[in-house]
């Protein structure tokens, strides 16, 4: 395992912008910056042996301040949509930023995937750290954030997110790193995909969850055995999508039966290099989006573990409200190997 800086750019007198990569014995490694503790490049071999970057990404750290897509970055202190940007704790009302209509989306102003993380390096792995001020766009609690990226010699990454608080607040965190297992210009419609849930979250044409969590057994949301995402992509009928411009859907994946901390989420397959991307997390929800609304519609997929959209407004969804007294860890695991 080698863990090195690859660069270092002065962003104002305390603040610095860098670009660090993870490399494994096998040959993968991994690109991170600390811009929003942000996810750069994975570069994996294909079938015939040759690398490339399975990310959408930019080519420099900088370039990241400017982004507009979450490209690769670590959302919260909530991922997703709080219906009418407000929720309640025991301690009152608290009214976030209006920056999705009617809606808060990725926190607003006080998302942390675009603030500049402090970082540490070990010989294990790296970390980035970040404190979320109390009432910073609305959001309550000091919020300490830790984000650990660890790369294993069985060609696994490790993400692993941690909290504390001093107030009760509603944290969700997740890696919005966009995949293309073949070529960044080419569209992901003939990659495999298969999603092990049959449950998706219902939501309205805001992409605000309704609360009923729908089986989607035999419908165009049905990965259940692998198949291309182009297959029903571009659906003219489908409400759902054609609101969301294809997937930008919540899966629910808990089990009825569930002894594994970690369970497996998701395959992803390029059907001619046959580059494999497999996800596993001890998330309860799996956000699959493909760039829809990105500058290059389709040409990128994410998988956003995750707490259910809009959970402070649904209390039979699975609960994100942090105490004080309580830590906040959860992991998400991409395990890159040939097919």
């Amino acid at each position: 395992m080698k863990i090195s800086v690859l660069s270092q750019t002065k962003l104002n007198q305390t603040k610095d912008i860098c670009l660090i990569r993870i490399k494994n014995n096998e040959g993968v490694s991994v690109d991170l910056t600390n811009w929003g503790a942000s996810l750069v490049a994975i570069n994996m071999p294909d079938c015939t042996g040759t690398p490339s970057n399975i990310l959408l990404s930019y080519p420099k750290a900088e370039a990241y301040i400017n982004d507009l897509y979450y490209t690769g970055a670590t959302i919260g202190p909530f991922a997703n949509r709080i219906s009418h940007a407000t929720f309640y704790t025991n301690e009152g009302t608290w009214q976030l930023d209006h920056n999705d209509g009617e809606n808060c989306n990725h926190s607003g102003s006080a998302c942390i995937g675009r603030k500049c993380w402090e970082w540490e390096i070990t010989p294990q792995n790296v970390s980035f750290i970040i404190q979320h001020k109390h009432s910073e766009g609305g959001y309550p609690g000091n919020i300490l954030f830790r984000v650990t990226y660890m790369l294993t010699d069985n060609n696994e990454l490790h993400i692993i997110h941690h909290a504390r608080t001093d107030r009760e607040t509603f944290v969700s965190l997740t890696n919005h790193a966009y995949f293309n297992l073949g070529k960044p210009e080419e569209p992901i419609d003939k990659h495999l995909l298969q999603i092990d849930s049959l449950y998706l979250l219902d939501t309205t044409d805001q992409f605000i969850p309704t609360g009923i969590i729908t089986r989607i057994q035999d419908t165009p949301f049905d990965f259940s055995k692998i198949r291309p995402i182009g297959e029903f992509l571009h659906h003219k009928e489908n409400l759902q999508l054609i609101w969301n411009k294809g997937y930008n859907h919540c899966y629910d994946l808990r089990k009825e039966v569930q002894k594994e901390e970690l369970i497996h989420a998701a395959t992803l397959i390029h059907p001619t290099n046959r580059r494999k991307v497999d996800v596993w997390t001890d998330y309860p929800g799996l956000l699959l989006y493909t760039a829809g609304y990105y500058k290059a519609p389709h040409t990128g997929v994410c998988f956003e573990a995750q707490f259910f959209p809009d959970t402070p407004s649904h209390p039979h969804f699975p609960s994100c409200l942090l105490k004080p007294q309580d830590t906040y860890k959860h992991q998400t695991i991409f395990k890159f190997s040939i097919n």
